[in-house]
Formats: structure tokens, sequence, C-alpha cells
């Protein structure tokens, strides 16, 4: 038995609540097919590099993380990747963490939802490591997206890197120093668009520029002075390292030092930086250099204390705070690969200059904006003179050929004052031999051989003078440690161990680590 109302409104009730429910059944439906036919975030895309060749793959808005497997930074917080997998993002709603709220793009169709636009590729250079650099800079990275309505993917990368990634034709914007840019630009065809603003207010005054310092532990033993630290060891970045080597080199070729001729030895130790000062501290090397602003950071940080540092060369330069020892340069550029069409250039160029001081990209990264490039001669001065011969020392040449012909002449008054003296001892031998009267001979059993000279004994060589740190390693390899096993038991890199071995091989003068530890032993 059906109940049928008798009043019409309760049956025109019922007939709503029906076809209301019918709808609301209709739409559900339809939802989640649309949901189905969402995207989700990609997989499978490494950004590997030679720096840091973690594994990935792992994604999160637009952005690839160089990192560990098990993390990805996401906005401001750390998340699994299965987690991001999970979420997906939902056509025509900006879901990245640049405001409070998400944000309405528009509906641009099935074709639009289907088919996502291209991510934008940036690759950063690196010198504080991956981790560092993301964090730094993702939220400009964002700050493009939402400009541009397009994925940006933020990749952070070595030297070596961002040259095998242009080689490869997989970026279309490079960020890096600016020697670094000017030696990527010719064969790559880099297009300036705008350089790095690093004043903020309440941080120290660079006036937009950035240079190096040159330091040493300060103990009583190590170098007061660029002069002294010749014959000693020095850590750097890499031979292509512009704030990590190239600028120390040309300051202190112009202080009358030839890194590579007058130090004993060059460690190269590539990113982070913080490797190097924590190099010099332990006393692994006599100096280092970093990029200005480096130390400042690692102290204010904690890691290090300011009175372990001594600063060689200190410079007072007007409208720059931090610790220096050489000239100041532009500070980085970023530029667009030829790959990159000129309109989408020209749009990431006017987003970056338009970008305001307190804008959280600017707030996250440290920096105060973008400017239009800087001039770039200077840094072309110090990339020409890298490739150039040491100027040989005046003095030298003079002094050495003014030596040679006063041996010469020497020499040769010399062999004419022999010849007439062995003339005359000659002359004067045979006359004796023709005057003097025969002498008996002595009976054959009275001749006896004359005496030899006793041989001098040969005195015992002295075993060379070793660092602390060498007299380790050196125990470590008579015991047959392998490079790897001694840096884990000292807690130093693998270079590091090489770079004491050598020395090792040079003072004990032997030619590998086998005859190293058997002459350490006979020592």
């Amino acid at each position: 038995m059906i109940f049928q109302p008798r009043h019409p409104l309760a049956r025109l009730s019922g007939a709503l609540f029906a076809t209301g429910g019918l709808l609301a059944w209709a739409c559900l439906a339809q939802a989640q097919q649309r949901m189905s036919e969402v995207p989700r975030p990609e997989e499978g895309v490494f950004a590997n590099s030679p720096a840091f060749p973690y594994t990935g793959p792992y994604t999160g808005l637009h952005m690839v993380y160089d990192l560990p497997p098990g993390t990805v930074l996401m906005g401001s917080g750390v998340r699994h990747p299965a987690e991001a997998a999970r979420e997906a993002r939902v056509p025509g709603i900006d879901q990245s963490p640049v405001g409070d709220t998400a944000q309405v793009r528009g509906d641009a169709g099935d074709a639009a939802r289907t088919q996502p636009p291209v991510p934008l590729q940036l690759g950063v250079l690196a010198p504080r490591g991956a981790e560092a650099t993301l964090s730094r800079w993702h939220q400009t990275a964002i700050y493009l997206e939402r400009r541009l309505g397009r994925p940006v993917e933020l990749t952070a990368l070595s030297l070596d890197g961002l040259r095998s990634a242009l080689e490869a034709e997989r970026l279309d914007l490079v960020l890096t120093n600016p020697g670094h840019f000017v030696d990527l630009e010719g064969p790559y065809r880099l297009a300036p668009m705008a350089t790095l603003a690093t004043d903020r207010p309440g941080r120290p005054a660079t006036g937009n520029r950035f240079g190096s310092v040159i330091f040493t532990r300060a103990t009583d033993d190590a170098p007061r002075s660029l002069s002294d630290l010749k014959g000693r060891t020095m850590a750097a970045v890499s031979p292509s390292a512009f704030g990590g080597y190239l600028i120390a080199y040309h300051t202190l070729r112009r202080n009358g030092i030839d890194p590579e001729r007058d130090l004993e030895n060059i460690v190269y130790m590539g990113f982070p930086q913080s490797g190097i000062v924590h190099a010099v501290i332990d006393g692994e090397v006599d100096a280092g250099t970093v990029r200005t602003g480096i130390i400042e950071d690692m102290v204010a940080s904690g890691q290090i204390a300011g009175d372990e540092i001594r600063l060689l060369n200190a410079l007072r330069i007007p409208g720059f705070d931090p610790m220096v020892s050489t000239m100041l340069f532009p500070e980085w550029g970023i530029g667009a690969a030829p790959r990159l069409d000129p309109e989408t250039r020209k749009r990431v160029t006017v987003a970056l200059l338009e970008l305001p001081l307190h804008h959280r990209a600017a707030v996250a990264g440290n920096y105060g904006g973008w400017h239009t490039p800087m001039p770039d001669s200077l840094v072309r001065e110090v990339l020409a003179e890298r490739h150039q011969p040491a100027p040989a020392r005046p003095w030298r040449i003079p002094a050495l050929v003014s030596l040679l012909a006063f041996l010469l002449v020497l020499a040769g008054v010399a062999a004419v004052l022999l010849r007439h003296r062995l003339a005359r001892s000659a002359g004067a031998s045979l006359d004796h031999h023709a005057t003097a009267p025969r002498a008996a001979p002595f009976p054959a059993e009275h001749a006896s051989p004359p005496e030899a000279d006793p041989e001098p004994p040969a005195e015992a060589i002295p075993a060379p003078q070793l660092t602390r740190r060498e007299a380790q390693v050196l125990a470590m390899v008579r015991q047959g440690l392998t490079t790897k096993q001694i840096a884990r038991r000292l807690g130093i890199s693998p270079k590091t161990v090489e770079f004491h071995r050598g020395h090792l091989i040079r003072k004990y003068d032997v030619r590998n680590s086998v005859e190293l530890a058997a002459k350490a032993a006979d020592a």
C-alpha cells in the first residue's frame, strides 16, 4: 500500500524532494568520474648531478627536489613521497602555498586538464648544498609559477651539473654566480635577464656585491699574511669556482703569489663551502677560501666560533659589512637558455623586476629583489687572467744569466791555471827521475799492500717530521686500511685522506702505499 498525501502542497514537496535526490546522485557520479581523470603528480623525474647523486625521483608543486630518498619539501613543510603522490591537483585551482586561500585560474576545458603546460626548468647552483639551495629558492619558483600560469621545476646542481644540463638542453633558466654565468654564456648562448639584489633591512649591507675571504685558523703556527702562504696548503671549491677559488687566485697573483706555483698544494673540496671552513679549523689544511658571508652564517648558526678564524688581507670597503679579502663583484645573475621562447623570457624578466622587497619569495630567499643585469667587465678580467701563464719574475732572469757567465769565466781561468800547473809538475818529475839513484826493491816476503782507509760509518737517515693528522693516516695505512675506512675512522673526507697520503709518499720518498707502509714499519 503506497501512501499518497491528500494535500496538494504535500504532494509537491515530495516530488521536489525526490527530484533533488536524483540530481544530487547524478552530480556526485559526474564528480567522481572527473576526479578519476585528473593527472597525478609526475613520477620518474630525476634531477641528479655530479655533486648531488641522490636517487630521487620526487616531485611536488611542480618542483623537482634533488634530496635523499624519503623526503619532499612542499611549501613550508616536509612530506613523505607517497603522501605527495596521493594528492591530485584540481583543474582550475592553484594549490601552491603562496596565499592563505586557493586562487581560481579559470576552466580551460578538458584539453587543458588532460594536457597540462610543459614545466619551466630552472637550474640553480648549490654552493651550500642541495637542501639549503632548494629551501632558499622554492618560494621564488612558486612566485614565477603564479605569474606565468605555468609549472616551474626547480633543480639544485653543481658547477659541472649545470654545464651537463645545458649540454643536454634540459634547462630553460639558469641562476648562478657571475663567473660561472660568463663561462657558460658563450658556449651555451645564455641571455642575461636580471641580477640579484642582496641588500635587505636588518641584514649586513653589501651593495649587491660579493667577494671572497682568505683565512686560516687562529693559532700561533698558522699564516698571518698572504706572503706566509708560500709553501703551505690551501683548500678551495674547484679550479673553476668563482667565489670559491678564482677571486682568491686573482688577489694572490696581484700580491706576488702564484697559488699553483708557490703553494705546496691546493685541495679542491667541492660543495658545500662549509666543509672548507671545517677543514681549516681541524688543521687538515693551512688556509682556505670561500665566498663572503659563509663564515658569518656559520657563526650565526653556531657551527663555529668567531675566534677560531683569522682573516688574511682584511679589507674595509665602504658600504660592504661582511669580512672580505678581495675586490667585489656583481651578484648572481639569472639567464635564459636558447630553448626558452622570447615571450616567456620577457614575462619572466618582468616578473622578477617587479618582485617586491617584502614578498615571501624575497623573504624566504633572504634577498632584496632583482634589477637589470650589471656590467661584467671585472668578472671577464678575472677569468681571462686564470687562463694566462704566470708572469716570470723579472729579477730572476738577469741574475741567473749573470751567475752563469761568472761561473763560465771562473771555470775557464781555473782550467788554464790547472793546465799550466800540470805541465810544470810533469817537467819536474822527469828531471827528478833522470837524476835520482835507483832504489833497491823490497823483498817479496816483506811486501804488503797499502792499508785502505776505513770506510766512514753510514749516518742514520732521520725520520721525516709528520703532522698529527699525517701520523694518524700513516698508522692506519700500516694497518692495511683503505681510504674510505681511514676517512670514516677520522671523520674526514676521502679527498683529505688522499691529500695526506700523497704528502707521506713524498716525505718517505716512495712510489705507492705498499712501499710507504713497509718503509714506515722499518723506521
